[in-house]
This record gives C-alpha cells, sequence and structure tokens, in this order.
C-alpha cells in the first residue's frame, strides 16, 4: 500500500454532487458499474451514482498509485464492495440528495451513511423500526424540536454501523441498541456469536443540511473530513 496512506487516520471525503456537474464522469467507470447505473429508474439517482463511483476510484488511484484500469471491485454475500487486489484499504460510500461522503480505512472495517437533517419522516410509523424499545422510551420523551435530529442522527449510526459490518438492511436497526447521545468507542454485542466486538461510532454535519456517522470496527485515534470539488483532482 502506498505511503499516502497510513493506518490511522481514518478519512472522510464529501463534497456536493452538483459540483461535478460540468464533467462526464462515466468513462471512469467499469462495464459493471454502468450496468448498474444503468438500473436506476430516475436520472437523478443514475447521476449521483455514477459521480460517488467516479470519485471513489480517483481516491483510490490516488491511495494506491494505481491506473484506473487495475481498479477491481468485487462485492461480497450482502452487496458490500471490496478491493478484490488490495483488500487492505477499505471504503465505503454514501450520498442523499446534492452530497456524498466516501470514508476510507487501512485495514478496518468501515461503514458510512448520510441523510438530509430536513428529510421529510413519519416519525411515528418508523420508530419502532429504527429503536430498541429502552431506545423507543428514551426517544419518545425527547421535546417535539428535538425528535427529528434525534431520529435521523441515530438512523445514519445503525446505517454506518450496519454497513461497516457488510448487513447493510438484511439486519433489523431496531436489533442493535446504539446511543444517540454518545460517540466514539464502545463495545457492540454480536447476538449471531455472543460476543462483543469493539467499534469506533462518530457523528458528524456536513455542509450545514446533512448529519452522517462513520462506524469503524477497531480503534481510531482520529478522524479527518475533508471537502473536495473538481479542483481537487
Amino acid at each position: 500500500m502506498s505511503a499516502s496512506f497510513s493506518a490511522d487516520p481514518v478519512h472522510v471525503f464529501y463534497g456536493r454532487i452538483s459540483a461535478f456537474d460540468s464533467v462526464d464522469w462515466s468513462s471512469q467507470l467499469s462495464e459493471e458499474e454502468l450496468a448498474r447505473a444503468a438500473r436506476y429508474l430516475l436520472p437523478e439517482d443514475k447521476h449521483r451514482y455514477i459521480i460517488s463511483k467516479s470519485i471513489l476510484r480517483r481516491f483510490i488511484i490516488h491511495f494506491l498509485r494505481i491506473e484506473n484500469k487495475d481498479i477491481r471491485i468485487g462485492f461480497r454475500e450482502h452487496g458490500k464492495p471490496f478491493l478484490v487486489d488490495y483488500p487492505e484499504l477499505k471504503f465505503n460510500t454514501s450520498h442523499s440528495e446534492d452530497a456524498f461522503a466516501i470514508a476510507f480505512a487501512s485495514g478496518k472495517e468501515i461503514g458510512i451513511d448520510i441523510e438530509n437533517r430536513q428529510r421529510v419522516i413519519n416519525i411515528p410509523a418508523l420508530e419502532r423500526f429504527l429503536f430498541t424499545s429502552d431506545e423507543l422510551k428514551v426517544a419518545q420523551n425527547l421535546e417535539q424540536n428535538r425528535k427529528q435530529e434525534v431520529f435521523i442522527k441515530s438512523w445514519t449510526r445503525k446505517e454506518a454501523l450496519l454497513k461497516s459490518g457488510g448487513e447493510g438492511l438484511t439486519k433489523s436497526m431496531n436489533s442493535l441498541e446504539v446511543s444517540f447521545l454518545q460517540d466514539k468507542q464502545f463495545s457492540l454485542k454480536n447476538d449471531d456469536e455472543l460476543n462483543t466486538s469493539e467499534w469506533f461510532l462518530e457523528s458528524f454535519t456536513l455542509l450545514n443540511e446533512y448529519l452522517g456517522a462513520v462506524a469503524v470496527k477497531g480503534f481510531v485515534n482520529e478522524v479527518r473530513y475533508t471537502r473536495i470539488d473538481p479542483s481537487t483532482f
């Protein structure tokens, strides 16, 4: 692995998708990625996918000092992508409306999720899907003006954890109990293996409009957040 990428800190790169609209990024993608892009029904969803995957490839090229043609991305059982020839470089992506975020770690499984903090949500219909019974008691006692923020924060934290483990939404969110008040290192019980694993979890705000979370399996000293635009490359 290139010396330009170290085991710590974790890196999160983010920006506005609209900032990259002036360039056709589809030439960066593999045939498989182009086929995946073609499956999106809405043009805006296809556009977000193409830009986020192209930017991901640019950073892989930067970190590993390789050519675009040498990037081979595989998919694990539940769809989590990985680098076939460079498995030590872990990554994960997320996009929401006009924002994207890409997280990298060396040798540690990682997940990231972002959501618009003003997204319209039917909280009463979804809170039992998201919260454990104990979390639900806390959430329902919050002041009304805090419920939206807490719901989005909890959603991104649990989504990031599930993505870091490669499970996505194959595991229910209300099976994870994660404080929406506390960050950093904690132990998470794995019910399948009846043990605990050490995780790092940190929430963040980006571009004023979006809440997010990054989850890493293992100890982390620092997460560095860097806003990017086309001039970055």
